[in-house]
């Protein structure tokens, strides 16, 4: 009888799960607080005056003014999301020129005006940062379903090796190690057509993610801070490993009732 304790644990692949729920959850929070920025920035009147001799001072103070409401209706609520430090823990500074780039990020820290052009630029990044994430959020949710249709029939297989593992096959007859010694090889067939479905829906979705500026391939993306990047095929892995051992196991123990 081979051990099976660990055939119905696929904490791998539940973990995975679990990081792919957290991570559509800060990419809504997200979404909501470029919303809401949006809305507080759409609000703030550009600077319209000009620099004159007689108003260089009121134009700086109302500039800066300006400027400082911007800043604050941007770390008000985009920073201001409950996983901010834990995810990108930057500066106001650090975190604009990641989203919107260098030369608007100067233009609202280092220009000392919040003009017109200023203004619709960083609206158009910002509706722009709004659509990433709900991009990003539909790869999320293809993911997270693949994954938990996996899952469900891994756990069924998990449970099934389990179950079979208990098997005292010394004690078995004949005909039952045959219908083991079957069972083996539906087990394994249904693994790899999990593997194969798996397989192709991952190369579905890298396609999807082809066009975003990251150098790391999807899985690597998704599950770097996981002990295994690809949780399916890693548990499939462990499962085939053992489905392997229990039929070396019923062989030899039809090989022992063929010579007895």
């Amino acid at each position: 009888m081979t051990d099976g304790s660990s055939d119905g644990s696929d904490a791998s692949i539940s973990a995975a799960i679990a990081h792919l729920e957290t991570e559509q959850s800060r990419l809504s929070d997200e979404r909501t607080a470029f919303e809401r920025c949006s809305a507080r920035v759409e609000t703030i009147a550009p600077d319209r005056l000009a620099p004159t001799e007689e108003m260089i001072g009121y134009e700086q103070r109302t500039s800066e003014e300006t400027l400082l409401a911007v800043c604050e209706a941007y770390t008000e609520t985009v920073m201001d999301v409950s996983h901010y430090e834990e995810e990108y823990d930057d500066t106001y500074q650090e975190s604009i020129t990641a989203e919107f780039g260098p030369e608007l990020a100067v233009a609202l820290t280092q220009s000392g005006q919040f003009t017109p052009a200023t203004k619709s630029t960083l609206l158009a990044e910002i509706d722009d940062a709004i659509s990433q994430r709900e991009a990003f959020q539909q790869i999320v949710e293809r993911e997270l379903s693949s994954l938990s249709s996996a899952a469900t029939e891994v756990r069924s297989i998990s449970n099934t090796v389990a179950r079979l593992s208990e098997t005292e096959f010394a004690t078995a007859t004949f005909g039952a190690l045959d219908a083991y010694l079957h069972q083996t090889h539906a087990l394994t067939a249904a693994c790899d057509d999990i593997a194969e479905r798996r397989q192709h829906d991952l190369l579905d979705i890298e396609r999807s993610w082809g066009s975003t500026a990251t150098s790391l391939d999807l899985q690597t993306y998704f599950y770097q801070s996981l002990p295994v990047t690809y949780p399916v095929l890693a548990r499939l892995g462990e499962i085939g490993a053992r489905i392997t051992a229990l039929r070396e196991e019923i062989e030899q123990a039809i090989i022992y009732r063929v010579e007895s």
